[in-house]
């Protein structure tokens, strides 16, 4: 009877045993398949992620391309209104090119330079200077600095950038161009030192050699050499550039300066005119066209022709220098000095109608008043013409004076 009873208590120990032990198989494979689950949640979660994050790179590249694609359709459009003058137009599309990509070089130079056109130069140099940041081995930024710079009349700098430019690049005709260009406004009064003269040609003989058809390099030489009174050869190079660009009005016009100074007036007229065929509006071509006639003896046509070149340009101050001196030779003295005085307010610097202001006073016997016009004319150019002019009229003004 014990014998059965103690069995029983091993079968009931024996069979609690065993459901414990399945008891904790069923957790463990529960726990398992929860883990499981867990893991497999988890790896869902990641591979949404990457997803996820793959469907945001693509996302993005698409949007970078149609940035890139708008960024450069604005940009095309700012180099056609560019082409058609209306920089007001250009610069909203280059603006929008930079709010879309801060970086695009091109975009900060193009809007650089067409803000220097319309004379907003400080915006424009900080442009400038952030494409040489973006591009500091880029010669042609170099360059667009200089001729900002130029137009701020900080010569100096001016020509350090064409230098950078020609060390970057030393093949850059543009450059030699420029620096050429900008040595005579930097020299101002050193004009007459025919070494200086010297390093502008040779800039400019190295951008023809660079650029044999650079009709503006061309066009500079032969300008120069009709300065130096080598009138020969500057027709030389005169017509070689309007040879390469008949449309190239500048040339048109300083070849009509070069024939005047070898008194071939009718042919001058000839060349004036075909640089007024191309642009009727042309206020250099009419004003000069007037000087040939003046030197015909056409007095009444010259006169029409430097009124029209005012009507063209109020602020023309050579228009009405030329006219000045037209009016004093026809003894309109009155008339004259206020054409000077009008120069003179426009341009006071204008050296030339502060010694013509002195010869229609000097035509009125103020002797002492032309010398301090004189005088005024020297203190703007070391001209030797002025001082000839000077030293006859004070000699003049003290005989006339001691035999007064």
């Amino acid at each position: 009877m014990d014998y059965k009873i103690n069995d029983k208590k091993k079968l009931k120990i024996d069979f609690k045993k065993q459901q414990n032990e399945q008891e904790q198989i069923r957790n463990f494979e529960l726990e398992e398949r929860y883990y499981n689950q867990q893991s497999e949640i988890v790896e869902l979660r990641k591979n949404k992620s990457i997803q996820n994050k793959q469907v945001d790179i693509i996302k993005n590249n698409q949007n970078s391309k149609l940035q890139d694609r708008d960024s450069q359709s604005y940009f095309h459009q700012g180099l056609q209104l560019t082409r058609q003058k209306n920089y007001l137009g250009a610069i909203e599309m280059y603006e929008k090119v930079i709010i879309m990509n801060p970086t695009y070089y091109p975009a900060l130079n193009n809007k650089g330079l067409l803000l220097s056109r319309l004379n907003q130069f400080e915006e424009a140099l900080e442009l400038l200077k952030q494409t040489i940041l973006l591009q500091p081995n880029n010669d042609q930024a170099y360059n667009n600095l200089g001729i900002v710079l130029n137009k701020q009349k900080k010569y100096d700098e001016a020509i350090n950038c064409f230098n950078q430019a020609l060390k970057i690049n030393p093949k850059n005709w543009k450059s030699f161009l420029n620096k050429g260009k900008f040595l005579l406004q930097l020299l101002g009064c050193a004009l007459y030192d025919l070494k200086q003269y010297d390093q502008s040609l040779e800039c400019y003989t190295q951008a023809i050699e660079l650029n044999p058809k650079a009709d503006q390099a061309l066009n500079n030489k032969g300008s120069l050499l009709r300065k130096l009174d080598r009138n020969t050869e500057a027709l030389e190079f005169l017509n070689k550039a309007i040879e390469i660009n008949p449309k190239n009005d500048i040339a048109l016009i300083n070849k009509g300066l070069t024939l005047i100074k070898l008194n071939q007036f009718d042919q001058a007229i000839l060349f004036f005119d075909y640089a007024l065929q191309l642009n009727p509006k042309n206020e250099k071509a009419t004003l000069n066209k007037g000087l040939a006639l003046f030197k015909e003896f056409h007095y009444e046509q010259a006169k029409q022709q430097f009124e029209k070149a005012l009507e063209l340009n109020p602020n023309y101050d050579k228009a009405y220098l030329n006219k000045g001196v037209l009016l004093n030779k026809l003894l309109y003295f009155k008339e004259a000095e206020e054409c000077f005085n009008k120069a003179i307010s426009i341009n006071p610097k204008y050296a030339e109608a502060y010694f013509n202001k002195g010869i229609t006073l000097q035509s009125q016997k103020l002797h002492q008043q032309a010398i301090t016009y004189f005088d005024l004319a020297l203190n703007l150019t070391q001209n030797h013409q002025f001082y000839r002019q000077k030293g006859s009229y004070n000699y003049y003004s003290q005989l006339f004076l001691y035999l007064y």
